[in-house]
């Protein structure tokens, strides 16, 4: 009978795949992606199936454009994966008391969007389970319109910088 030798073939940088073979047998084990990564090719259908026009980063980030507002998505692991998404109401600000005030009362009465400031921003961000990705429209059309009448209702206060950009 003899002893078989095996070999061990990979290709992780191509089809991403395990290779045994043993005589006449040959077993392999493709490569899967986990946790939030494994629903990219999920998110990325589906807003090719809403006729959006995306843009891939090498870092797995996603912009889209809707309504002339730039979305930028990233699938992230957690608790449980989430889709967060991130615009960027105004720009050239700076922190005072008042802005942080109104960042503030616009966060205790929301429950999916979040507001913060970064640098001299004012971003607006919401996550979105990946297991609810059918909803995906939805959240981003909703997401899109409470950002524009938030960046709306802090020109209107006189929030002013470099530029009011409400992207």
């Amino acid at each position: 009978i003899g002893s078989p030798s095996a070999r061990l073939a990979t290709d992780f940088g191509g089809r991403n795949f395990l290779q045994i073979s043993v005589d006449n047998w040959k077993i392999q084990f493709a490569h899967l992606p986990t946790g939030a990564a494994r629903y990219y090719p999920e998110l990325t259908g589906r807003l090719n199936d809403l006729g959006l026009n995306i843009e891939e980063s090498a870092d797995g980030k996603i912009c889209v454009d809707i309504s002339d507002c730039n979305v930028v998505m990233q699938l992230l692991d957690g608790r449980v994966p989430v889709m967060r998404s991130i615009i960027e109401l105004i720009s050239g600000v700076d922190s005072t008391p008042d802005l942080m005030q109104e960042i503030q009362q616009q966060n205790e009465g929301r429950i999916f969007t979040k507001y913060f400031m970064s640098g001299n921003s004012v971003f607006a961000c919401a996550d979105l389970r990946c297991s609810d990705l059918y909803h995906l429209e939805d959240h981003l059309r909703g997401f899109v319109n409470d950002s524009e009448m938030l960046g709306s209702y802090l020109a209107a206060l006189g929030v002013s910088g470099d530029g009011l950009s409400l992207h």
